[in-house]
């Protein structure tokens, strides 16, 4: 690959990280079980998960509540993120090795 197209593909891969916003779909699970640490809900002796409760009975606040933690999330600790991240360092040690030649 020439050096402007991997120019090129830095710079969008670089816009794509400016732009980027974690997927609330990705830490769903961990939502999740911060809401299930509380221990199950018990409703006239059965036992049901509290994350299961609150999203079938109000899932407005569930909802909401997923949204409150993914902004408490450092943008840099995502899973996501980092392979963007690692994307970008590859293409600049790509242009870097192409400009040495």
């Amino acid at each position: 690959m020439n050096i402007e197209a991997l120019k090129k593909e830095l710079k969008e891969k670089q816009e794509e990280q400016n732009n980027f916003e974690i997927d609330p779909d990705g830490h769903e699970e961990e939502w999740r079980d911060f809401i299930d640490e509380e221990g199950p809900v018990r409703i006239i002796g059965l036992e049901y998960n509290a994350a299961h409760v609150l999203e079938q009975i109000n899932p407005t606040a569930y909802s909401c509540g997923l949204n409150d933690y993914i902004d408490s999330l450092e943008i840099e600790e995502d899973k996501a993120y980092k392979e963007l991240q690692s994307e970008i360092e590859e293409i600049e040690d790509k242009i870097s090795d192409a400009e040495e030649e």
